[in-house]
């Protein structure tokens, strides 16, 4: 027997289905993004009480060709994520924007690039991280 759950567990104006359940005596967790995928798009933020400048892990990682990218403000700041390629070349800008505090979450197509890894890197105010990211196709 399975408990089935429909909420927008990802903010992203599209119903996400989570389903659990036992099965020979193991915890199964299903969860389905019932969304198209298209290019990059922002979550809203969720209002979050944030104490620091954060850049989480993308999720998934290694990914094809769509991962999401998440990180925090503790304030209103002049934000900042850019895609960079192995060699250091800014391929993309996901956003550029002055943006609430909170969580921010933004989706990447890397449809249009082969394999490989890629940098976000977040700036904001004098805070800068960057994390790794695996595309494989």
């Amino acid at each position: 027997m399975y408990n089935v759950c429909c909420a927008d567990f990802d903010h992203d104006d599209d119903i996400d289905i989570a389903a659990t359940g036992h099965t020979h005596d193991r915890a199964v967790v299903l969860f389905n993004q019932t969304n198209s995928l298209t290019d990059v798009s922002e979550n809203p933020n969720d209002n979050t009480q944030c104490t620091s400048f954060d850049l989480y892990q993308n999720y998934p990682n290694p990914f094809n060709p769509v991962t999401e990218i998440a990180f925090t403000l503790p304030t209103t700041s002049d934000a900042s994520i850019d895609i960079y390629n192995i060699l250091g070349q800014k391929i993309e800008t996901l956003v550029n924007d002055r943006l609430k505090a909170g969580r921010h979450l933004y989706r990447w197509n890397a449809s249009a690039y082969p394999s490989g890894v890629y940098f976000a890197v977040l700036k904001a105010g004098s805070f800068s991280d960057a994390k790794k990211m695996i595309l494989l196709k």
